[in-house]
């Protein structure tokens, strides 16, 4: 049952890929509103 592996790794890569999304908005902004 290999099954619930691949979840788990899909999942963290997911939700990683969202931080990740999340961060560089918030950088974007703060990068912006300083200028």
């Amino acid at each position: 049952m290999h099954d619930w592996e691949n979840t788990r790794v899909w999942f963290l890569k997911y939700l990683g890929t969202i931080i990740v999304q999340e961060l560089q908005m918030s950088f974007s902004k703060a990068w912006f509103d300083t200028e």
